[in-house]
């Protein structure tokens, strides 16, 4: 693969100088120091990062949308941190370690950038001037040896570092950076990966109160040995500086304080295991624009009551995510749904939401919790059934099989949770 990669690089250059005129002298250097210094002088921010990820298991067939994603990722003293839309604090490097399943990546928001102009690593070799999207730029090619690289590809729990080879193109006049494309070489077949390539799109934004050259959109390509290809488009939108305010933080240990247990209004309630939880659905589900990721809310029923204290009552607001949202085509077309409540808000207190979902209350009566080994109903016609499984993610979660080709979870749709020992004192 390093020859083939090592040739095609070396025939590009051989071409762009035949059709090319030469390269003016100084201009790479100019280039590097133009882009270089840009983004040294970004401010830390961050940006909401929306990905939509396709697969096909032959190149002859069409890529189908598996799922989305919407994450919060931010470029902190040149590393890139992710969280959750809405969280304040960013302290997930890997993006693998909020989303550990399917096709994703890093790198297209600042890292690959970094690689390129930040870096004695890469060979250059310059290809001369073309039109890209009406705009006149210049192109140079690069390659950066295994040897010399920091690129990780990361498939299940292998990773390996390799080389990897691209061009960038820089619009004429100002030399801001347009286009950014990086191809993985020198793969080791222990991944099973045969192509993976990224491009990233730019585009002046606004941050504070000064412009600066940003990611606006990049495409993953990623080929298993097998054949199999998996897409991702990913967005960036609302960019912002990131200021690293603190905010009121619950994650420490809970306060053991009963309902009406003292004169002060408890801070916290720690809910005890057993408890059965109606809750209805505030937030609609629609498989045509949520995404995984997603800030979800639902209201408690009634009053929640063991030995006539009322732990949790009638009205009050759960609030948590979406956690999975895929798309499957066997046996049958259906949605895999996946909804974590995290914590309970009501006028005198806040509670963790340590619980597994029991059932889901639909028009055809209860649908109650299955083994996920269960097998999903046979359905005909445009019937849609809810059919509800054990989560595999741990406590606080629950997973749905919505059957049908466009999936609706709607406002108001009733569930009927159990809490649950905090995962700490299970531990114990």
């Amino acid at each position: 693969m390093l020859g083939r990669c090592l040739i095609g690089f070396l025939l590009a250059c051989g071409l762009a100088a035949q059709e090319q005129p030469p390269e003016p002298e100084g201009l790479l250097d100019l280039i590097k120091s133009h882009v270089g210094e840009s983004l040294r002088r970004l401010p830390d921010y961050t940006c909401l990062q929306t990905i939509e990820r396709y697969e096909r298991r032959r190149s002859s067939r069409e890529f189908v949308l598996s799922d989305r994603l919407r994450l919060e990722v931010a470029l902190v003293e040149g590393k890139e941190y992710f969280a959750w839309p809405g969280e304040t604090k960013f302290e997930v490097s890997r993006i693998t370690q909020l989303v550990p399943g399917g096709t994703i990546g890093n790198g297209n928001f600042a890292l690959h950038a970094y690689s390129v102009f930040l870096s004695t690593a890469p060979e250059y070799a310059y290809a001369g001037e073309t039109v890209l999207g009406g705009r006149r730029v210049i192109r140079y090619d690069f390659r950066v040896p295994r040897a010399k690289s920091g690129y990780t590809l990361r498939v299940g729990e292998r990773q390996a570092v390799v080389g990897f080879h691209g061009s960038f193109y820089v619009e004429r006049n100002t030399l801001d950076l347009v286009r950014l494309e990086v191809v993985a070489e020198e793969i080791p077949p222990v991944l099973g990966v045969d192509h993976a390539a990224d491009s990233m799109e730019y585009r002046p934004v606004r941050i504070g109160e000064k412009e600066f050259v940003l990611p606006a959109a990049s495409e993953l390509l990623l080929r298993d040995a097998d054949g199999s290809e998996y897409r991702n488009r990913t967005s960036f939108s609302r960019c912002r500086q990131y200021t690293g305010e603190s905010v009121l933080s619950f994650a420490g240990p809970l306060e053991e304080i009963a309902p009406g247990g003292g004169a002060a209004a408890p801070k916290r309630v720690a809910l005890p295991p057993g408890l059965t939880v109606g809750l209805a659905l505030e937030t609609a589900v629609d498989s045509s624009e949520a995404a995984v990721g997603d800030a979800i809310e639902a209201r408690v029923t009634g009053d929640v009551k063991r030995d006539g204290v009322v732990w949790l009552p009638k009205g009050a607001r759960a609030r948590g995510r979406i956690t999975r949202l895929a798309r499957r085509n066997s046996p049958v077309a259906h949605y895999e749904v996946g909804l974590r409540f995290d914590t309970v808000e009501f006028p005198a207190g806040k509670s963790d939401f340590s619980a597994i979902l029991e059932a889901v209350l639909t028009a055809g009566g209860i649908s109650t919790t299955q083994s996920a080994a269960g097998r999903l109903p046979a359905v005909g016609g445009r019937r849609v059934a809810i059919v509800v499984l054990e989560p595999e993610d741990g406590l606080g979660s629950g997973l749905l099989i919505v059957t049908g080709a466009r999936m609706q979870l709607p406002k108001g749709l009733q569930m009927m949770w159990r809490t649950m020992a905090r995962q700490e004192e299970q531990k114990r």
